[in-house]
Formats: C-alpha cells, sequence, structure tokens
C-alpha cells in the first residue's frame, strides 16, 4: 500500500510561532541565575527596549515570513545556520549513534557481517522509496516524516561561504570505504529491491580483497575523503580544484554524491563502549565522508553506528534507521535462499572509485591529516554505564526519567566546579510540519536552589522539596518548548533578522548576557531507543561537554566529550548525584519519614 507513511502529513499542524512578550520573560528568567542584581536589572532594560522597539519590528517581519513559507518560519533560518557554519564537520556538528548489540552472521567476516547489514538497510529503503513505512507516532501523536526523503542519494556540498544540501533522484548504489579507498557497490536491484545477501557478500569481500591489496601509489597518496574532515571553507577551495582536474574526479565525485548512503569497514574491533563511540564519531577521520546524511561505520566484531550530517536528518530520524535495520537483523539467518551461495557475483555491481590528484590535492590530505589528528588528539569520549536504575525505577515512582537525569547533569557539575553553566538540552518538535528540534535552557532559579542547597539541606525532606520543585518546573519547560513555545530559537531568528539589517541590538552584543545566550557549556541531549547504545557528538564550546545518553527500562548510558577537562571527574559527580537523587526517591516511595 503506498503513500502509508506520508497519511497523517497533510494533517499536522504549522509550528507555532511563539508570542514576542513570552520569548522575553522566558529569556530572562533563563539568564537570571546567571546574573548579580545589578546586571538583573541591566538586562531587564535592554530585554523591554528590544521588546517595545526593534523586536517588536523584527518580530513582525518574521510573522510575513511565517505567512508566506510552505514549512514554517524557523526552517529556513536553522538549515542556513548548519550550512554556514565553518568548523570541521568531525566531532563539532556531526552526531553518531550505535546499535546497542552485533550483527550476526552465518559466517565470521566482515564482509558476511556487512551483507546482513546491506540486507537490512536496502529494505529499509525501499520502504522508504514506496512509502510504505508506517509514520512515526508518539504517545498517539505522528510525527512530520519530510525527512525521511532526504535521508539517502543526497549530501552536503561544500562552498566557500555556505554549504549546499543537495538531493539526486534516488540511486541504486552505494559508497563502500575501506582501507581508505572508495568503492561503488549497487545494493539495490532495478526495482528497488536489496540484492541477494550472497552477491552482496561475495562484492564486500570483493572490495576488501582489493583494498588490502594496495598498489604504491594508492598508499602513498592518503584519503580523499579526509579532506571532509577539514575546515568547511577549505574543503570547498580544494574540492573545486579536485574536479577541475580531471573529469574522473567530476564523475568519482558525482557518485560519492549521489550514492544511498556511504559504508565504512573498520577491521577492527572496539574494546569497549568509549572506543565505540570514537570509532563512529570520528575514528581515525581519513576512512569517512561526513558530508553524507547517512555513514554507516561497521567494526570487525560486527558492532556498528551511523555518523549522520545534521543539516536534514535529526536525531530520531536517525534512531528510526536503526530501530528498522535492528528488525530486519531479527529475521532468521537462513531467510534469503541465496545465504551461503558463492557463486553470485556480478562485476557489474561493484567497481573501485579512482582518483586523479594534482599535487596541490596531495598536499591538501597531507594539511588535513594534521589537522584531525590535532582535532581528534583534542577531544576525550568517557562513557558512564549507571546500573543501579533506569526508567522503570524513576519513572514508577512519579518523576520524569529524563528530567532527573538532567537535574543530576547540573547537580554533576555544580560539585565539580562549584558553580553552574549554561546548559542546553535537545526537544524534538516533528509533531509540527517540517519540525526540527528545539532547545531548553534547562538552568532555572528551581534548579540553581536545588544544586546549592541539597547538599546543605536540614533534612531528606527538605532536599525532596528542592528536588521536586526543580522536576515540575523542568516539566513546563519541556511542555512548553515540545509545543513551539520555547523563547530559544524564536529569538534567534530575530537576531539574525537583527543581524542581516545591519542594525544588532545591544541586547545581543558582548557582555554577560550575550555570553550566556552564545556559550553552552553542558550541550545535551537524550534518545530512548532498546536497539540504540549511545547517542554522542562533540562539545558545542572549547571548554564544554557534550553529554549524549540513553535511558533504558533498568540502566543509563551517558556518553561524555569534551576538549579533555578531565570528562571522568564529571561523570564521577553525576553518577554520585544519580545515587543521591535515586535514593531519595527510593526513601519517599517506601514511605519513610524523611
Amino acid at each position: 500500500m503506498r503513500q502509508v507513511m506520508f497519511r497523517f502529513q497533510n494533517r499536522l499542524p504549522r509550528l507555532p510561532l511563539p508570542n514576542l512578550h513570552a520569548t522575553c520573560r522566558q529569556y530572562l528568567a533563563a539568564v537570571a541565575p546567571f546574573l548579580s542584581e545589578h546586571q538583573r536589572q541591566a538586562t531587564q532594560a535592554l530585554v523591554e527596549d528590544f521588546e517595545n522597539n526593534a523586536g517588536r519590528l523584527l518580530h513582525e517581519l518574521l510573522e510575513q515570513i511565517d505567512s508566506t513559507t510552505d514549512k514554517n518560519w524557523m526552517y529556513d533560518f536553522w538549515r542556513d545556520l548548519v550550512l554556514s557554519i565553518r568548523y570541521p564537520l568531525l566531532i563539532n556538528v556531526n552526531p553518531c549513534y550505535v546499535y546497542r548489540g552485533k550483527i550476526e552472521a552465518t559466517k565470521d567476516t566482515l564482509a558476511a557481517l556487512g551483507a546482513r547489514l546491506l540486507i537490512a538497510t536496502g529494505r529499509f529503503i525501499d520502504n522508504v522509496a514506496s512509502e510504505r513505512l508506517p509514520p512515526d507516532v508518539q504517545k498517539d501523536v505522528p510525527r512530520c516524516m519530510s525527512q525521511y526523503k532526504t535521508m539517502f542519494s543526497s549530501g552536503r556540498i561544500p562552498h566557500i561561504r555556505m554549504d549546499q544540501f543537495v538531493t539526486f533522484a534516488l540511486t541504486r548504489h552505494i559508497v563502500v570505504l575501506h582501507r581508505n579507498r572508495f568503492f561503488r557497490l549497487n545494493i539495490l536491484d532495478v526495482h528497488g529491491q536489496p540484492l541477494p545477501q550472497a552477491e552482496l557478500e561475495n562484492a564486500l569481500q570483493w572490495i576488501i580483497d582489493v583494498a588490502d591489496s594496495p598498489t604504491l601509489k594508492d598508499s602513498s597518496i592518503g584519503s580523499v575523503g579526509v579532506m571532509t574532515s577539514a575546515n568547511r571553507t577549505d574543503w570547498a577551495v580544494w574540492r573545486s580544484c579536485l574536479a577541475a582536474f580531471d573529469v574522473l574526479n567530476q564523475d568519482s565525485l558525482s557518485l560519492v554524491d549521489s550514492a544511498l548512503f556511504v559504508l565504512c569497514l573498520e577491521e577492527s574491533a572496539p574494546r569497549d563502549l568509549a572506543e565505540l563511540s570514537r570509532m563512529v564519531l570520528h575514528g581515525d577521520g581519513r576512512n569517512r565522508w561526513f558530508d553524507k546524511p547517512i555513514q554507516v561505520i561497521l567494526a570487525a566484531d560486527g558492532s556498528f553506528g551511523v555518523n549522520t550530517e545534521h543539516t536534514l536528518v535529526d536525531g530520531l530520524t536517525a534512531v528510526r534507521f536503526i530501530d528498522e535495520i535492528h528488525t530486519g537483523l531479527s529475521h532468521d539467518l537462513a531467510d534469503d535462499p541465496s545465504t551461503g551461495s558463492t557463486e553470485l557475483f556480478n562485476s557489474k555491481n561493484v567497481e573501485e572509485i579512482h582518483w586523479r590528484l594534482p599535487p596541490t590535492i596531495i598536499s591538501a590530505i597531507r594539511t588535513a591529516e594534521t589537522d584531525v589528528d590535532t582535532l581528534i588528539g583534542e577531544n576525550e569520549t568517557r562513557v558512564l554505564s549507571y546500573k543501579r536504575f533506569g526508567k522503570n525505577h524513576i519513572a514508577g515512582n512519579g518523576f520524569s526519567p529524563d528530567v532527573i537525569l538532567q537535574l543530576a547533569f547540573q547537580m554533576g557539575c555544580f560539585r565539580r566546579f562549584d558553580r553552574l553553566y549554561s546548559a542546553y538540552e535537545s526537544v524534538n518538535t516533528r509533531k509540527y510540519k517540517f519540525g526540527r528540534g528545539s532547545a531548553i535552557r534547562t538552568v532555572t532559579p528551581e534548579s540553581l536552589e536545588l544544586v546549592t542547597g541539597f547538599d546543605n539541606a536540614a533534612s531528606r525532606s527538605d532536599q525532596w522539596a528542592l528536588l521536586d520543585l526543580a522536576a515540575h518546573r523542568h516539566v513546563q519547560l519541556i511542555k512548553d518548548c515540545s509545543s513551539g513555545q520555547g523563547f530559544d530559537r524564536h529569538l534567534f531568528a530575530l537576531r539574525t533578522l537583527s543581524e542581516l539589517s545591519g542594525r544588532e541590538h545591544p541586547l545581543f552584543r558582548a557582555g554577560a548576557t550575550a555570553e550566556i545566550l552564545d556559550r553552552v557549556i553542558l550541550s545535551t541531549s537524550g534518545l530512548r531507543s532498546p536497539s540504540i547504545g549511545l547517542v554522542g557528538f562533540g562539545p558545542v564550546d572549547p571548554e564544554g561537554y557534550g553529554l549524549g545518553y540513553v535511558i533504558h527500562e533498568n540502566h543509563i548510558v551517558v556518553n561524555a566529550t569534551s576538549k579533555t577537562r578531565e570528562t571522568t571527574l564529571l561523570l564521577e559527580c553525576i553518577e554520585k548525584s544519580l545515587n543521591d537523587f535515586g535514593e531519595l526517591i527510593e526513601i519517599h516511595r517506601a514511605g519513610s519519614t524523611f
């Protein structure tokens, strides 16, 4: 049955445009915990001036934009922000999502594991192309499905000032990267169905064999893919030079850009969750193509994850992709009658992608390799696998698991640094047509009272009151933001219009409040899925942390990144805070006297 995927699409409401006064009030509340009384009064005066003068005019302009766009008032602003980023996508922009289990195959080879993965992925692509994929629904509320149409045969193209996102007609091929070499591999037949598993396995084995026997020329030039890890302006210049040097390079770039996705084969097996996270988030930066919306990284032991270019693919879309792969992998290994055959191989379906590289590009590759080694070297990843409790314990006692973890982040930060920093939690707004992500500024006056008063509270009863009040406030923030009434994206759009007009309001200029708005020390995002083991991303500030988390039924996994700011110490403080909150909740559930 066709068009199942979009059966709710035309019924979805548009993303509402928040009220300007409400945005200004929310902004004041968000910055208040960081300001002295003098700073608070000065900021309030700036906000009132903005609301009554420049902000009112900018909001009216935003209303005009909202009334004329076929998407929503925020869509183009957010897309262009991501495409305008000039620093490397690696670690800084592209998040990663790691499968909770491992692929199993009848043969313990990388080719056999890859073939099973490609069969499951091909079925998902077919369901998207034929629009048979059931729509996303959360708590009986349908979600926008538009992102699935830009997941495959798409790519980000670097340009000097702002990149371009291009979607091609759906192709049949993927690009496989192994030992820094590129290969085209058809995974679908002419009808859009996955090729036989044995044929895919044999083709992958051919790729591995070819890549394992490099020529002197191939081994001396490094990886073309490493240039996608560079500063975007540098990569734009290099790509133009590469394309202009030889028509072969143009054809090769076209094959990569139009590929359904990229599969990166890794010969090693990660020793632990942190190593697996690093492999999927960045690897060594070479055997990758960071401009693709979907980049699947497969390790030798069957563990895998997805690295996503963030322009038009959000977390929940990537998670659905992995969920569907999990479903496909759950089928009997013998479902495909061709499994185990050694005769199926069609040389027309696989070929190496070649490059002709001028000296300037060989030099660029060396520069990119040096830079990516530095970038990876100055970032660290640590994982907290918290096993004392998970969703069931927290939700069973009347609290939101997400809220308790967010408050533990703040408590952990305060215990580690003896102060609170600006913190950010991503929130999904896909219940609206073309909805993307939004953001909560999670530090509130109530959470400030919690972290400063918890350890010095006179009684358990006082601790409970602090926790309960902060939790209820955070729940309200989530409701407001997920309903399109958060201030962060609204203020961002107003600020962008202010900058475009050439008359940026003093509210957005350098100063205490502007720094709070611009700097996020705790960047956080969480997901819930039985098929996801880890979610990871880099810090958004040089002195900050990226905290990705997955809340399971009976345990929690926090994947923390930072630029070597002793990440383990922060995780230890977060763990202690979870212990304290969990104990408090347990005592309250038992009805004990505080």
